[in-house]
């Protein structure tokens, strides 16, 4: 029987697979266009949370002494984070390359239309985790209150998936000739397969719900649904991005000139 470290490992190599076929598909290919707003917003946003949970890697680690079982669950997390730095830096580095403009005129938002109130919404809501991971890193709150405090940092993180994906989706959605659907599927699949080591990691020690009353839920339970909403939230995501890329794109018409 295939266990839950293998696929979290297969995760961590469908994601690594994902970059690649992103990075020959998109970013080396004339035509095609990363969009800049979306992966700065992903690079600094992963890189943030990887930088939060090394002290969760590092203790856990030690506690369940398997590095093979931490690296299922860590190692795809750990992958977004540097590729999403190493798309945002290409992009970075191609507009310097071509404007010598250290600060790329595609992040230079508009505030007032939807890609410039989706940043505004990510800054704020990492602002906000960021101040939970803090609060909860210093052990201001103790027990099931400190519980508490960890399941509202973890439901905040992953709701910046949301506004991440807004630019890009509207770009996928207008000009789908931009993109790929490929890498796109393969970062699903890639998240559907981290649903398992989630799973199985994240339900240890959890009192599970016998009603539909939210308030009679464990905090214990609250903490896995939070853990669960990462790889299904993303698998989501990535999936719809694949299906809006997979569209037929705008074609350059011929213009005929009425003499031939």
């Amino acid at each position: 029987m295939v266990d839950a470290t293998f696929f979290g490992l297969a995760a961590g190599l469908f994601q690594l697979a994902g970059y690649i076929a992103y990075y020959l598909l998109v970013i080396r290919k004339e035509g095609k266009e990363a969009e800049p707003l979306t992966w700065f917003m992903f690079a600094y946003g992963t890189a943030l949370l990887t930088v939060m949970e090394l002290d969760t890697m590092l203790n856990e680690a030690a506690k369940d002494s398997s590095w093979l079982n931490i690296a299922s669950v860590l190692l795809l997390p750990l992958i977004c984070s540097l590729g999403g730095i190493g798309v945002a830096i290409g992009i970075w580095r191609q507009n310097f390359r071509e404007t010598k403009l250290l600060w790329p005129k595609e992040w230079k938002v508009d505030w007032s239309d939807t890609d410039g109130k989706a940043f505004a919404a990510d800054i704020g809501i990492t602002i906000c985790y960021s101040s939970l991971w803090l609060f909860t890193f210093f052990g201001i709150a103790t027990g099931e209150a400190h519980s508490w405090w960890v399941v509202a940092f973890l439901v905040a993180s992953n709701l910046t998936t949301f506004p991440n994906f807004v630019p890009i989706l509207r770009q996928a959605w207008y000009h789908p000739e931009k993109e790929d659907a490929r890498p796109w599927s393969i970062w699903a699949i890639a998240y559907a397969l981290l649903v398992v080591p989630t799973a199985v990691k994240g339900s240890t020690d959890v009192i599970w719900a016998t009603s539909w009353n939210v308030l009679t839920w464990d905090v214990s339970f609250c903490a896995f649904l939070a853990l669960m909403s990462y790889p299904v939230i993303n698998a989501v995501m990535h999936g719809l991005m694949a299906v809006f890329a997979a569209r037929p794109g705008q074609k350059t018409q011929r213009v005929v000139n009425p003499a031939e």
